[in-house]
């Protein structure tokens, strides 16, 4: 069994792709939202585009967020930036460090791969994201996360001190057996009823558990009340307030 990695503990209101609610998402405006609004800690999704580059994106193709199409994973950096989200260029992962580390938020980097991806392409993501948060962490609070175990896995190798969350939408029963082989301190998972039996016994092992996405503050009670870390908020200032958190003035912890 893999020893974890340090752990750190994400503020109980995470805003979800910067505050989506309230600023174009993925966007260093986003980011300003979000702390605007109070809130410690934001999650970003970052793809590799086809020449290595890192920016923030959700989806593979470009068109919902941007006036560009095509997909991240075929385009070069330089075609990347000639499309715009909310007037400015869609932001590369550095950029959005350096003004996260401006801002003293921490940073749950949410590492995307396509389902079509060729599994080393993968790993090199996995491995990009690593080293860059590895650049940052002296200055800003930092957790990778991801879907695809092989991007964590290339993430967990290339970076061993590097807090890692593993995401899923349903927590499957072999649950254990994956964060231990990952080294992963937390799970990410959906709202929905069939992981709220879960989530008590992966907080019993001593992991973290974060729950997305959480925009109704009796909801957010109710997932505190269960021992949730982090809920993952569109809107954090409507729920900032109401936190666990509110009024206390430290910025994050590690175990």
């Amino acid at each position: 069994m893999r020893t974890p990695a340090p752990c750190i503990r994400m503020s109980a209101v995470v805003g979800h792709r910067g505050a989506a609610a309230v600023a174009p998402e993925n966007t260093l405006a986003g980011l300003r939202a979000a702390a605007a609004s109070g809130v410690r800690w934001v999650e970003v999704d970052a793809q590799s585009c086809a020449d290595g580059g890192l920016f923030l994106m959700h989806d593979d193709d470009v068109s919902r967020t941007t006036d560009g199409r095509g997909l991240v994973w075929r385009m070069s950096s330089t075609k990347l930036r000639e499309c715009r989200v909310g007037g400015a260029p869609v932001p590369s992962l550095s950029e959005a460090m350096k003004e996260a580390r401006a801002l003293g938020l921490g940073v749950n980097v949410e590492i995307k791969t396509p389902a079509f991806a060729e599994p080393e392409r993968v790993a090199r993501t996995g491995r990009a994201v690593a080293r860059l948060l590895s650049e940052y962490a002296d200055g800003v609070r930092v957790l990778a996360s991801g879907f695809d175990q092989g991007a964590l896995a290339a993430a967990r190798a290339a970076s061993p001190d590097l807090p890692l969350a593993w995401n899923v939408d349903a927590i499957p029963g072999d649950w254990r057996d994956v964060v231990d082989r990952l080294g992963a301190c937390a799970v990410h998972c959906l709202d929905a009823p069939g992981n709220h039996g879960v989530i008590p016994a992966v907080l019993a092992s001593g992991h973290g558990v974060g729950v997305y996405t959480v925009n109704d503050l009796n909801r957010a009670r109710a997932l505190w009340a269960m021992g949730v870390w982090s809920v993952f908020a569109d809107d954090p200032g409507a729920l900032v307030d109401k936190s666990p958190d509110a009024g206390v003035a430290i910025p994050g912890s590690r175990r």
